[in-house]
């Protein structure tokens, strides 16, 4: 039997067609159904690297995480790559672009979305109160006149590798970072000293690594050199959990750090968000 198809649409852009197409497949994926998006509006956005290659949009790389799946470029690939997403899903939930609907011929359950203030309405049902945080937040507009983060433009970032690191979650999105045990050939741009659990030990293992001659090295060759949560000398000195802040860390390197993908917590509420909203459970089992 051929997967069930539930296409999102809106009459107007920025409806929140992307928040219930992900808490629809969030809520579906928790109930044991094996989803799959397909995300057919305007690829707005950075581009999103997939992990076996290729990109997709943030919203087509959001919707695949509430799927559960890894983002795929097929995800974004029109109606034609439908056929083979039925022959390995349960459910396929398509965002379609506003003022379009689904073509002929292809059975959906269509549920129309729309903006209103601060509430989002499912076609006829109870209007649902809008979901915080957003899950598709823009950036100020210092931060989006900058280029986008890549691996080839990127500065060059090392990050020493403290034997009592003590915020490691800090440096999650500054990705191709070099993780520093010895001084090494070149100039870096930004270098960036943790947060130690033991910083007069941790300061001992630098001296003996000779890391701290070459970090004084480096930063009188232009690099900046900033620290998270711990005094190090002659550094810039930041708050422990600062960098995991995208905007924070894009003003940083001068780069358009993508806001992280929702958290599991965060899509497990997106999944209650819809859920419970009145009537919906109803509406959605009806057809699948």
């Amino acid at each position: 039997m051929s997967a069930k198809v539930i296409a999102i649409t809106s009459r107007l852009p920025a409806a929140g067609k992307t928040h219930v197409a992900a808490a629809l497949a969030a809520w579906l994926r928790r109930e044991g159904r094996h989803v799959a998006p397909l995300h057919l509006s305007h690829p707005d956005g950075d581009p999103y690297q997939c992990p076996e290659g290729g990109t997709v949009s943030r919203a087509a790389a959001l919707l695949a995480e509430a799927c559960g799946l890894p983002a795929e470029p097929v995800f974004e690939s029109g109606w034609s790559a439908l056929p083979a997403l039925q022959a390995r899903h349960d459910v396929i939930i398509a965002e379609l672009p506003a003022g379009e609907s689904a073509p002929a011929g292809i059975a959906t359950l269509e549920i129309p979305v729309s903006r209103q203030d601060a509430s989002i309405q499912l076609g006829k049902l109870a209007p649902l109160p809008l979901f915080q945080p957003s899950l598709t937040p823009q950036p100020p507009e210092d931060v989006a006149a900058l280029p986008v983060w890549s691996l080839i433009s990127a500065p060059r970032c090392g990050i020493v590798s403290l034997p009592h690191l003590a915020n490691f979650g800090d440096f999650q999105l500054l990705r191709g970072a070099e993780w520093l045990t010895t001084g090494a050939p070149g100039r870096f741009q930004l270098l960036f000293v943790p947060g130690s659990l033991q910083p007069a030990k941790d300061l001992d293992w630098m001296r003996e690594a000779g890391l701290d001659s070459w970090l004084a090295a480096q930063h009188s060759s232009g690099a900046r050199l900033i620290s998270t949560g711990w005094a190090y000398p002659d550094a810039e000195q930041l708050e422990s959990g600062a960098l995991t802040d995208n905007w924070t860390l894009s003003r940083l390197i001068g780069r358009r750090v993508p806001p992280p993908l929702p958290t599991e917590e965060t899509l497990d509420r997106l999944g209650h968000w819809l859920s419970e909203a009145p009537g919906v459970a109803t509406f959605v089992h009806q057809f699948v």
